[in-house]
């Protein structure tokens, strides 16, 4: 357990709250609450990690209820994700920190290609939905930063975004459960409440926001290239990389993306031009 002096739980709140708004749309938002546990008010990492896990399902919460009439998620889906999330949080039972401190950034950057090369998984005639959800929720389960990336390419199409939040509902609540009963006296049940609130109301704005958006692969696809995009700055700081330099890394990719889509654009309009002359 850790001490919590009462200052700090406005502080969990707004992190918690942050947090459920981008896991909700883009992802990664559990980095962002972990970072200010553990560098704004020094919760040691572990105990931050815990925190973060329990707290997770709270981001999908409101989050699935608003998606709930645009997702395309099946009961197959949703039980071969829990089992993955589910066998993840009893490793996490056990697990030493420093396993889940050192593999987080290779998983962070395998997530950030997979988004990348979905336009391209599409012509592929393998049967990796299934698998792949396994595999995410596998990695949800144990180390919990960009579970999102993972999931996002296994739920391809136009409604990709509302389908990863309804089914990570169940799968953070597969970590959650086992983490609570097999090791309760290792969670700060303080934290886990305070992050939880602002999940809750995060995760319905995050929501609320996507259900805005139209429903179009492409809108599903610039999505995705922003989750990339955040995964990429996210694997620099779990790296070693300061706050800043991450937000660099991102912000640049952002921009190279933002360039060639232009000129994608651009070259189309032109052949179309030039086609119809």
């Amino acid at each position: 357990m850790v001490d919590i002096v009462d200052n700090a739980v406005l502080v969990m709140i707004l992190a918690g709250l942050a947090a459920g708004l981008i896991n909700s749309t883009l992802g990664f938002g559990n980095l962002l609450s972990f970072v200010v546990l553990t560098s704004v008010l020094g919760v040691p990492a572990l105990a931050a990690h815990l925190a973060n896990q329990v707290s997770a399902p709270a981001s999908f919460a409101t989050a699935a209820w608003v998606s709930r009439k645009r997702h395309a998620a099946t009961w197959r889906m949703v039980l071969v994700g829990g089992l993955g999330t589910g066998a993840g949080g009893v490793a996490l039972a056990w697990i030493p920190a420093d396993w889940v401190h050192n593999a987080a950034p290779v998983g962070v950057l395998a997530g950030a290609l997979l988004l990348v090369l979905v336009p391209a998984m599409r012509h592929w005639h393998v049967r990796w939905q299934l698998p792949g959800l396994a595999l995410a929720g596998l990695w949800g389960g144990t180390v919990g930063a960009g579970v999102g990336s993972f999931v996002m390419p296994c739920v391809d199409g136009p409604t990709a975004g509302p389908t990863r939040n309804v089914l990570c509902f169940p799968m953070g609540l597969a970590v959650a459960i086992p983490l609570v009963i097999l090791s309760p006296g290792r969670i700060t049940w303080v934290m886990v409440a305070a992050l939880s609130a602002g999940m809750l109301v995060g995760g319905y704005l995050g929501s609320r926001f996507l259900a805005w958006l139209p429903a179009r692969q492409s809108t599903s696809d610039q999505l995705r290239m922003v989750m990339a995009v955040m995964a990429l700055g996210a694997a620099v700081f779990l790296y070693g990389g300061s706050v800043l330099t991450a937000l660099s890394v991102a912000a640049s990719a952002l921009l190279i993306v933002a360039g060639l889509t232009a000129l994608r654009h651009h070259s189309l309009r032109h052949h179309a031009t030039v086609g119809g002359s």
